[in-house]
């Protein structure tokens, strides 16, 4: 029987007044509703003795007993304590009680987000929740930010969440590099996610698992982020909070480069025919060799790039000396973000208006980013039962100079440069303006060649040229909100109709000047980019309390979703540049060499979606949901997908008698099946319709599409428990989940005689599986002192269970002499042998990075089993010269466990924050110790060689050989055995180069090698047999080894710490305030890297213009001149209220 419901009204209300947004549930019910703008409400019970419970954000929650009242007045006190009968912000925007929910929720609140000043909102989250691996993929202040939650889970995707603020997707992904920009000038514009802004947020919510997210459709599939922006509320002044903060990052960690030679091949210290011109030495800097040439520091003189002339002509030489060109160039970074905001509330109306300006100047010069935020959010109460909302956010973001990175950025050319030039010496960077760079390029030749060098043709880039002639700007223009009417029918069925609309458009533009290196006839190039969702959606919800304990709350619905994106680009062809310098437009490109290139693609997706809530005396709670969608990118026979979802939570508590201490203790599973369309125009091929110069081109695509694609489909599964304890002051939370994704739509290759390169299917199963822990508790509440603690605990796995017949492998990228790629698991992994003989049968883990196999000793009879077999010159070899079927798993990129710790300590009006996160596990390759040691250039390449004690250095044979192990054998990371030094005091043996010039730089790396004849030979500092090179080109042994330039990418950093203090109310009083709060704080510090490479491993993403396997511009695990110096940057923040 339904029961005789009794209507209760009300009003909530602080310090400050009426208060808006406040959730107000019946306990042990899920009746619940929120309080209007002007704090009133009216809530249908089920009994007149119910208990009211009130509960915000920000304050502490209240119980209030009914006692047959109509009418209830509740003062909330602000606090920041948890509380058992929180709300969370679910799917379709559904506030739900958190103890009723049968999945996992995330919960980030706004002011946990807005700490510290951010240039992208997501750098604000990292650590924050289980389950989610949030990483920056360079240190720009545009950069992307990769969020990954609970690990990869489609092998044709960035696996970025969907984004859903106010109700409006959003579009993010990480495919943001520009293309058609000029060669080795690739560009990462950054995510558009970086627009929201930090201000603006009241709470995020992270629906990890499909069961969260299912009724989201096929965009769900890799977890949603709720963001709920602030609301009006009532206010006793002027309504109007102003806030400034002001950070200075200070760099104070330099990648470690060979700071004690300058270029060269040889370290010689007095001259001769290759280093000197008439007895006098020259510095070869600027010249395209080793970084081993003359020693600097030692007090020696040489003419250098920028000499001066005596009276007769000749060159003054000057001191050779050391200079850190990193530490040089760069300067303090400064952020500053001022917000103000207005706001108030009537009894009809609410509204808060806010405007944020970002300026960043980054910490390298001409870098930075400008953005102004303006956002309003309104509600208008027609009557008692009908009200208006709008949110509306505009955002205007843009630089005048990404730096590019990659190949060809600007820091790749400072760390280049020799440290015998001082760079900060070639800020006048035009030798003929407009035409030709000036470089650091030795003003004579040597005896052995006099000629000196032309600067079109010979020298590396000037970095102040890189940066001031090669300009990548951007400016983007994005508009994002919706407008909603809702209606209460009744006190049991209400709904709701929604229109929203995410718009943007980009401009960008890049400018190269002549004489740059890669485009030495300069370059232009023009690109917009017009991007628009819109999604109208309804929702009626009825909701009703039975006698006999049920409580029902069922929802039904529709979208409509229309994307619309387009790109015209019109560019000058690589080599073809401008006609006349300086001058930047398209009609400066002549006719032959302009180039352009235009797309827009459309899609639609029709979707109706229902659920329900079944409660039962608050101690059970079934959601059901069941969702369709009609994709227009699939085939019409098969457009159409069904994904049904099921959750139960289950208060144990309320069952089972437990000791007093526990105040809840809850179990919880979920099931989910979830679609997943594909993009536009991948059933059929397409003509591509380009010119050269006067030639129309038509070409057909690379790949066969497949007009028969069926959808992906995940299916998943999680248990939880959660428990809380001693007046909620330990709490506790676990998950473990499954999500198998099968018909991943791939590419696989193809014979070209066919015509084409590859194919796309239906096929594989990838599977991804994990644990989530956190326990979080208040150690200290009194008076004075509040002290809260959370730890969190993230461990996955994702594997290729199985991929297409004839398909033993999913790739996706290669690199240099490595790669990601993944056998399915039970496939054997080619020439990969166990110690029994038998293959090796890969897991299927995805991550894996893979290297050439070394050349060893096989013959297990052999003395010398497991050394290295080197080749004729007494080098490293390479397995079968490296070839695809040769190559072996040295690590995953994949981290073995994330966890997180945040804490908050209260004394009075003194707060004090920190939030640490941890990396452990997982292996980078790093492109910049591999390119950068081809040329010696890495502060480790100084001083290599094995030591040889001084009672040892009689048999140096015989000390090799006491371990093996240590000394001979080829195993680990960077772990290549070399003997000897640049110098004699390096341990450096003599060898002959140059002719007939003798020094003491010769090196052997120990191992065998075969004679020719079958036998095999010691090298092992026998002067007779060893096989030296000189120490200058053997240091770049690792060029044929990736493993060489693979490091751990374990780290801890120090993401946020703050010092706030609210200042005491009659200070506030005094200056005609409401209140008044400063702080100082300080973020993203690396307090440890176990790799200890100066390179951040977070930053351990290399992108580039072309996709790689899973569609993405990003590759994950590699990085190449990721150098941006480690900074401490230090903020102050002022937060006043008027």
């Amino acid at each position: 029987m339904v029961t005789v419901d009794q209507i209760v009204n009300g009003k909530v209300s602080d310090n400050n007044g009426p208060l808006a947004g406040v959730t107000v549930s019946e306990k042990g019910k899920t009746r619940m509703t929120t309080t209007a703008a002007d704090g009133t409400f009216q809530l249908s019970i089920s009994n007149p003795n119910a208990i009211l419970v009130f509960s915000s954000i920000g304050y502490r929650s209240v119980e209030v007993p009914v006692n047959n009242k109509n009418y209830i007045t509740v003062v909330m006190e602000a606090g920041k304590g948890q509380d058992l009968t929180g709300v969370v912000v679910t799917a379709l925007g559904i506030t739900r009680m958190k103890r009723s929910l049968g999945y996992s929720v995330g919960e980030i609140k706004g002011d946990d987000v807005n700490k510290v000043a951010q240039t992208n909102v997501l750098n604000g989250m990292a650590g924050k929740v289980s389950g989610v691996n949030i990483s920056a993929t360079g240190s720009g202040p545009t950069s992307s930010v990769s969020m990954v939650i609970r690990g990869i889970r489609s092998l044709n995707s960035d696996n970025q969440p969907l984004f859903v603020i106010d109700g409006v997707p959003v579009k993010n992904s990480l495919s943001n590099v520009g293309t058609n920009n000029g060669n080795k000038n690739d560009v990462d514009y950054g995510n558009a996610i970086s627009d929201l802004n930090p201000n603006d947020i009241e709470s995020v919510s992270i629906l990890k698992g499909p069961s969260a997210a299912a009724l989201y459709g096929s965009r769900a599939g890799n977890g949603v982020v709720i963001i709920t922006t602030k609301t009006g509320k009532k206010s006793k002044g002027l309504g109007m909070t102003f806030s400034s903060n002001t950070e200075f990052d200070m760099p104070y960690k330099y990648l470690p480069t060979n700071q004690s030679y300058t270029v060269g091949s040889d370290p010689y210290t007095t001259p001769n025919g290759f280093n000197s011109l008439n007895g006098v030495i020259v510095d070869l800097a600027g010249t395209d060799t080793y970084r081993f040439g003359t020693p600097l520091n030692k007090g020696i003189k040489a003419i250098q790039w920028n000499s001066k002339q005596d009276a007769q002509g000749n060159y003054i030489p000057q001191d050779m000396v050391s200079h850190n060109n990193l530490k040089n160039f760069v300067q303090t970074g400064i952020t500053s973000v001022n917000s103000l905001s207005i706001e108030n509330s009537t009894d009809r109306d609410n509204y808060r208006l806010s405007y944020t300006n970002t300026t960043n100047k980054g910490i390298i010069p001409t870098s930075g980013l400008t953005r102004h935020n303006l956002a309003l959010n309104l509600e208008h109460k027609v009557d008692q039962n009908f009200k208006i909302t709008s949110s509306i956010n505009y955002t205007r973001s843009g630089s005048d100079n990404v730096v590019a990175g990659n190949q060809g950025g600007v820091l790749q050319d400072v760390a280049y440069l020799s440290p015998s030039v001082d760079v900060r010496g070639l800020k006048d960077y035009w030798l003929t303006p407009g035409i030709q760079q000036r470089k650091a390029l030795p003003p004579v030749g040597v005896d052995q060649d006099p000629s000196t060098l032309d600067p079109r043709t010979n020298g590396d880039n000037n970095p102040w040229f890189t940066l001031n002639r090669v300009k990548n700007a951007f400016l983007r223009n994005r508009i994002f909100g919706n407008i909603k009417a809702n209606y209460q029918f009744s006190p049991h069925f209400s709904a709701f109709l929604r229109y929203s609309q995410d718009l943007y458009t980009e401009d960008r533009e890049t400018r190269i000047s002549k004489s740059y290196n890669y485009e030495r006839n300069g370059y232009y190039n023009r690109t917009n980019i017009y991007n628009t969702e819109s999604n109208t959606d309804f929702l009626a919800t009825y909701h009703n309390g039975f006698k006999s304990g049920f409580d029902l709350t069922a929802s039904a619905g529709a979208n409509y979703q229309y994307v619309y994106g387009s790109m015209l680009q019109s560019y000058s062809a690589s080599g073809g540049g401008i006609i006349a310098p300086e001058l930047f437009n398209l009609s400066n490109i002549s006719q032959a060499n302009l180039r352009s290139s235009s797309y827009y693609s459309k899609k639609a997706i029709y979707s109706v979606y229902a659920t329900t809530s079944l409660g039962y005396k608050d101690l059970a709670y079934l959601d059901l949901t069941a969702r369709t969608d009609q994709s227009s990118t699939l085939p019409t026979n098969a457009n159409t997908y069904f994904y049904p979802s099921a959750s139960l939570s289950v208060l144990l508590n309320k069952i089972i008698h437990f000791p007093e201490a526990f105040d809840m203790v809850k179990v919880r599973g979920g099931w989910a099946k979830v679609g997943k369309d594909t993009d536009p125009y991948n059933l059929y091929g397409t003509i591509g319709i380009s010119s050269f110069g006067n030639t129309t081109i038509e070409t057909t695509q690379g790949t066969l599409k497949n007009p028969t694609l069926k959808p992906e489909e995940a299916i998943s599964t999680e248990l939880g428990l959660e428990v809380a304890a001693f007046k909620n002051r330990l709490r506790f939370e676990g998950t473990v989940y499954r999500s198998d994704n099968k018909n991943q739509i791939l590419s696989i290759s193809t014979p070209s005689s066919s015509g084409y390169t590859g194919r796309q299917i239906n096929a594989g199963l990838v599977r991804s599986e994990g644990l989530e822990l956190q326990v979080s508790g208040t150690i200290i509440s009194n008076k004075d002192w509040n002290w809260n603690l959370s730890v969190n605990y993230t461990k996955n796995n994702t594997y290729v269970l199985s991929l297409a017949n004839g398909v033993p492998y999913y790739s996706f990228w290669q690199d240099g002499n490595s790669g990601s790629w993944t056998y399915a698991k039970g496939q054997p992994i080619p020439n990969t042998f166990k110690a029994d003989g038998s293959p090796v049968i890969s897991d299927g883990k995805i991550g894996q990075l893979w290297d050439n196999q070394v050349a060893t000793v096989t013959d297990k009879s052999s003395p010398y089993y497991g050394w290295p077999l080197l080749d004729n010159g007494g080098q490293y070899q390479k397995l079968s010269n490296g070839d695809f079927a040769h190559k072996e798993v040295v690590g995953n990129f994949n981290p073995k466990l994330l966890m997180g710790f945040q804490t908050s300590v209260s004394y009075k009006m003194f707060t004090l924050t920190a939030s640490v996160d941890m990396r452990l596990g997982g292996t980078f390759f790093s492109q910049t110790y591999r390119y950068m040691g081809s040329d010696a250039a890495m502060a480790r390449q100084e001083n290599m060689g094995i030591p040889i004690p001084a009672a040892n250095k009689g048999d140096i044979p015989g000390y090799l050989k006491s371990n093996p192990d240590k000394f001979i054998k080829f195993h680990g990371l960077q772990m290549f055995k070399l003997v000897g030094g640049p110098t004699t005091e390096t341990g450096g043996f003599p060898y002959n180069n140059n002719g007939n010039i003798t020094i003491n730089d010769g090196a052997f790396f120990p191992g065998v090698y075969d004679d020719g004849s079958g036998n095999l030979v010691e090298n092992l500092g026998d002067p007779n047999l060893t096989k030296y090179d000189y120490y200058e080109d053997a240091v770049t042994a690792g060029w044929p080894f990736a493993r060489m330039s693979m490091f751990d990418a374990s780290y801890i950093k120090l993401r946020e710490i703050t010092l706030n203090a609210d200042l005491p109310k009659a200070w506030a009083t005094a200056l005609k305030l409401q209140n008044i709060s400063l702080g100082i704080y300080s973020r993203n510090i690396v307090l440890w890297t176990k790799a200890k490479a100066g390179i951040d491993p977070e930053l351990a993403y290399q992108f580039q213009t072309g996709a790689q396997g899973n569609g993405s511009q990003f590759r994950q695990g590699i990085e190449r001149y990721n150098i941006t110096p480690w900074t401490i940057p230090m903020g102050v923040k002022l937060n006043v209220r008027f």
